[in-house]
């Protein structure tokens, strides 16, 4: 099931799945309950990166009070789906793919 679908600024369609979210939240509890932030960081994000590993990934970053809210995306034959959400206390190095 679909639980959120939305398109990140350079208009790519991205989608997270239940039970994605529900693994996620799991092992990143902070996350639990932050689909709204998670949607307004891919839409609206404040730095995003490269992934060093797989240029593929790219992770969106947007400040919160407890950190960066970081939400790692892949995409593949132009959309993309959420691998993961955490929250961070810095960003991680990369290839600097858009900065706002």
């Amino acid at each position: 099931m679909i639980l959120l679908k939305a398109f990140d600024f350079f208009g790519r369609e991205i989608t997270l799945t239940l039970e994605r979210f529900e693994h996620i939240s799991e092992a990143h509890p902070i996350v639990e309950g932050k689909i709204e932030e998670i949607e307004k960081t891919i839409q609206e994000p404040e730095i995003v990166i490269e992934s060093k590993l797989d240029s593929k990934v790219m992770l969106y970053y947007k400040k919160t009070k407890e950190g960066f809210l970081t939400i790692v995306i892949k995409t593949l034959n132009g959309k993309g789906f959420i691998v993961t959400a955490y929250v961070s206390a810095k960003i991680k190095a990369g290839t600097i793919i858009w900065k706002k």
